[in-house]
């Protein structure tokens, strides 16, 4: 239908919401935040806070109001250990307890690389991911670390992202790592719900 053939509405009894299919106007819903809402399938994405790629503070008034109960975050080791050894978790307990006091559930990525160590990959998707002992050995103590840090706050994890398209990760390390990895979030929280095979496109893959 072309706009030309539709004949304007009546302002009387109708609401113009489109030009082409104009609506009647019968109500409005009224939003309702996390903390009024028991359970809700959806989630909101913040991932690439771990590589400063998006400013928290620049949306986290959003989050609450959007009455979605889950949020994703990237843990980030390269941010968390800048220096090898050294834990800076502030950020992470920033975003975690922020978006808790909202009334949503942080599920946390264990996810890429860390190139303070030899062999540890990179920063960002599609970079390898830790190969050598010496980093396969601190990313452990990483996810150790940080589980044990927020399993009162955190009872989701998802151990990498979009594995299937990392050209420099293949399956048998991915498994390798995901199993290994498992093994500890499971050792230190029992009740952990644990993630895998955050995909891009590959089904031959899962």
């Amino acid at each position: 239908v072309r706009a030309a053939e539709v004949r304007p509405p009546k302002p009387a009894d109708v609401s113009a919401v489109s030009p082409v299919f104009p609506l009647r106007l019968i109500g409005k819903i009224a939003a309702r935040s996390s903390r009024e809402i028991v359970s809700s399938d959806w989630s909101i994405g913040c991932e690439v806070l771990d590589r400063d790629f998006a400013s928290f503070a620049a949306y986290k008034s959003y989050l609450g109001p959007l009455g979605a109960k889950g949020v994703r975050l990237q843990a980030g080791w390269a941010k968390t250990e800048e220096k090898p050894g050294e834990y800076d978790w502030r950020w992470l307990d920033e975003v975690i307890d922020d978006t808790k006091a909202q009334g949503t559930q942080p599920w946390v990525q264990l996810s890429y690389g860390n190139p303070a160590y030899p062999g540890g990959g990179g920063r960002n998707i599609g970079e390898a991911g830790p190969t050598s002992p010496e980093a396969i050995a601190a990313w452990d103590r990483w996810a150790r670390a940080l589980v044990r840090r927020c399993r009162d706050r955190v009872h989701e994890w998802e151990i990498w992202n979009e594995s299937d398209i990392f050209k420099k990760m293949t399956l048998d390390q991915y498994v390798d790592l995901f199993v290994r990895t498992a093994t500890i979030l499971r050792a230190e929280q029992p009740t952990a719900r644990i993630y895998a095979l955050s995909l891009a496109h590959r089904a031959d893959y899962a």
